[in-house]
């Protein structure tokens, strides 16, 4: 699959395989993410928030 300058939707990426998923897609040059989260000031149950995930 061609990751790089694509538009992807991805559900749960506040833990587990959606966190995952959004951190390799970063990784491989997606041009946007939306990525669906609880509450996106918490990431894998810690408080951290990244600038480059808003």
């Amino acid at each position: 699959m061609i990751i790089q300058n694509s538009v992807l939707f991805i559900t749960g990426a506040n833990r587990g395989l959606g966190l995952a998923f959004a951190e390799q897609a970063l990784q491989r040059g997606a041009r946007k993410i939306y990525a669906g989260v609880r509450n996106p000031l918490m990431r894998a149950g810690r408080a951290s928030y990244r600038s480059d995930w808003m």
